[in-house]
């Protein structure tokens, strides 16, 4: 799909975002100036709005209740490396993937039809931080990673968030940042309601979460370490599955103390439950690890391959 589709579609969504959290229009400058997008984006996503029965007098407030039926599917904004990132995410969730298994580049490239050169640029990056070894040709092998380096990164990741919170607090009304944290706020409270912490709408939450958190407030390095620190995350974290769906929605639970007080603006609060949040997760991964043996697998434990399994 062409960059400008993504970006339109993109930037539609935020559109109902806004409107959703109760926002309005008042002209065709002020929601080019309120999705930083063009006079003629602008008129594009004012059409789309109109023909979906969302805005009926050109501009203003939204007509009727917006779900989630209006928004485009996630898989038709997401650039590259998050369409890469979802379906590690996916394929982690299914297979577990383990210490010795062998991905193929030219496989993840075919089914995803994603160009094999994304696909190892992707894989490069997440190998820098010892996650993948090069093999032979287009092969590449899971590596353990030490209970040391996850400590390590998962502090980085613990100061650099929690620094973040002073910015996004002071961000303008009109920010988008505000309606897409409501719109997940939203989405919490619906999950929660309904099937709970089951396992991939929770995860794509918690992404979802954290990468805004980080892209709103210019978190550059975070945004930088965001695969490494998703595949950290997720990779290891699914060897511990006691008790998966109650630890999901008690991490659900602490993002919502999270969102509503950066929704009131405090930031001590915010940096508190962020803390807290953070401090949880971490505990919960290393602990995890100490089930499993620090991530290492004996060598008959290994798979031969896991090619045939991708996603």
């Amino acid at each position: 799909m062409a960059r400008s589709q993504r970006t339109f579609r993109l930037k539609y969504n935020e559109a109902l975002d806004f409107l959703a959290a109760g926002g309005e229009y008042d002209s065709i400058s002020g929601l080019a100036r309120n999705l930083h997008v063009s006079r003629t984006t602008a008129r594009s996503i004012l059409a789309r709005l109109q023909d979906q029965g969302i805005l009926t007098g050109g501009i203003g407030r939204a007509a009727r209740s917006i779900d989630q039926a209006d928004y485009y599917p996630r898989n038709q904004v997401l650039e590259t490396t998050e369409i890469l990132r979802a379906a590690f995410m996916t394929w982690i969730i299914r297979e577990r993937l383990r210490p010795g298994d062998i991905l193929d580049e030219a496989e993840i490239a075919t089914r995803h039809q994603i160009p094999m050169s994304n696909v190892r640029e992707f894989l490069i990056g997440l190998a820098k931080f010892g996650f993948f070894r090069k093999l032979r040709g287009r092969e590449w092998e899971v590596e353990p990673i030490s209970s040391d380096f996850i400590d390590q990164m998962l502090s980085l990741r613990r100061m650099l968030e929690v620094k973040s919170i002073a910015s996004l607090v002071v961000l303008p009304a009109h920010d988008p940042f505000w309606p897409a944290l409501q719109s997940l706020r939203t989405r919490h409270v619906e999950l929660l309601g309904t099937i709970g912490g089951e396992t991939l709408p929770f995860v794509a939450l918690d992404n979802q979460l954290h990468s805004l958190l980080n892209t709103s407030s210019d978190n550059r390095i975070m945004m930088i370490l965001q695969e490494a620190v998703f595949f950290l995350f997720h990779y290891h974290y699914r060897w511990g599955s006691t008790d998966e769906k109650a630890r999901n929605e008690q991490a659900m639970i602490e993002h919502l103390e999270i969102i509503d007080a950066l929704i009131a603006r405090d930031a001590e609060r915010a940096e508190a439950s962020l803390i807290n949040h953070l401090s949880v997760a971490k505990n919960t991964l290393l602990e995890t690890l100490d089930v499993t043996t620090a991530g290492v697998l004996a060598p008959n434990e290994k798979t031969d391959s896991i090619r045939s399994a991708w996603f």
